[in-house]
C-alpha cells in the first residue's frame, strides 16, 4: 500500500504550472446537481447499465441525451441514485473556476461525497451526516453501497454568523486561533445553539429515512455518524446528546480511514484520496508534521 504524504495545502496562487502527471480534482457543489432515482433492472454489464440510465434520466428531467452529463453511485435494492448536471451548469462552472487559475480539471467530485469519502464506513445500514461550513446532507448506506443521499441548506454557518457578531471571529476562525479565551466565549454562544441545531439535523434525517423507500424505517437503521468541520460541534454535542431523540440512541462518532489534522480539512482529504484512487496507486494519506 503506498502512502502520499501531504506537506503543504493553501490557496492557489497564479504562478501555479500544473505537471504533465498531476491529477486536477475539484469539488461540484451539490446545488449544480440533479439527483435522479430509477429503477433498474438487473443489468450486471456497465456499458449497457450507462445506456440505460442515460436514456431513463432524459426521461425523467426532459431533456436531450446530449444535454447533460451523469453518474450513478454503487446502490441496491432495484434503484439506482444518478448525479446529473446539465451541459449549460457545467460551461459555467468550469468558467468560473478558470477564472480563479484552477486548471482543467480531470475529475469532479460532488460536496457531501468529498467529506464521506475518508470515513470508514460501517457494516449495516448506517445514516451519515455532513455538516459544513456552508451545506449539509444526509446519507444512507448499507455497508458501502448508498439506499438514499438529500442535500439540504442547512449549514454551521448561521452559528459561524452569530459568534463573528459576538466576538468579532467566526466559528472557524476561533478553532483555528485556540485562543483560550475566544473558545470558551464561542462555545457558550455555541451551546445554546446546539439544541435547536441537532432538532433540525434530526427533522433532515427523518425526511431522508422516510422518502428512502415504502418499507424503509428507522429500525433498520444501526447507527448515526456525523461528520463536522467544527471540532467545537463534536465537544458540545457529547455535552446535549440527551436531548435528542435520534441521535441519543444510535450515535457513534466517525471513524476516518486515515488521521484528519483538522476538522476543516476532512473535504480536501477526501478530494486527495479520489485523485489517489484515480492514480490507482496511492491508497491512503499521511500528514507530515
Amino acid at each position: 500500500m503506498k502512502k502520499l504524504k501531504i506537506s503543504s495545502y493553501g490557496v492557489l496562487q497564479k504562478e501555479f504550472k500544473q505537471h504533465i502527471e498531476d491529477i486536477i480534482v475539484v469539488n461540484i457543489p451539490w446545488d449544480l446537481l440533479l439527483h435522479v432515482k430509477i429503477e433498474t433492472p438487473p443489468i450486471t454489464n456497465e456499458k449497457e447499465l450507462k445506456k440505460f440510465l442515460k436514456f431513463e434520466i432524459s426521461q425523467n428531467i426532459s431533456m436531450e441525451t446530449n444535454e447533460f452529463f451523469f453518474d450513478y453511485l454503487p446502490s441496491q435494492g432495484g434503484i439506482t441514485h444518478a448525479l446529473v448536471i446539465k451541459n449549460s451548469d457545467l460551461t459555467l462552472f468550469l468558467e468560473n473556476i478558470y477564472e480563479k487559475n484552477v486548471p482543467e480539471p480531470d475529475i469532479l467530485y460532488p460536496d457531501i461525497l468529498r467529506e464521506l469519502l475518508p470515513v470508514k464506513k460501517f457494516p449495516g445500514v448506517w445514516i451519515y451526516f455532513i455538516l459544513s461550513k456552508e451545506y449539509s446532507g444526509t446519507v444512507i448506506m448499507d455497508s458501502d453501497k448508498f439506499l438514499n443521499i438529500r442535500f439540504s441548506e442547512l449549514s454551521l454557518q448561521n452559528v459561524s454568523q452569530i459568534i463573528l457578531d459576538e466576538t468579532g471571529f467566526t466559528l472557524f476562525e476561533i478553532e483555528e486561533s485556540r485562543n483560550e479565551e475566544l473558545t470558551s466565549e464561542a462555545r457558550k454562544i455555541f451551546t445554546v445553539l446546539m439544541q435547536d441545531l441537532l432538532a433540525e439535523i434530526e427533522r433532515d434525517m427523518l425526511v431522508t429515512i422516510n422518502t428512502t423507500g415504502e418499507n424503509f424505517n428507522i429500525d433498520m437503521v444501526e447507527g448515526i455518524s456525523i461528520i463536522s468541520e467544527s471540532s467545537l460541534f463534536y465537544e458540545i454535542l457529547r455535552e446535549n446528546i440527551d436531548f435528542t431523540t435520534l441521535i441519543r440512541e444510535k450515535y457513534m462518532a466517525p471513524d476516518f480511514i486515515i488521521q484528519i489534522k483538522k476538522n476543516t480539512l476532512t473535504g480536501l482529504t477526501g478530494l486527495l484520496l479520489r485523485g489517489g484512487y484515480e492514480l490507482g496507486k496511492v491508497k491512503s494519506l499521511q500528514w507530515k508534521n
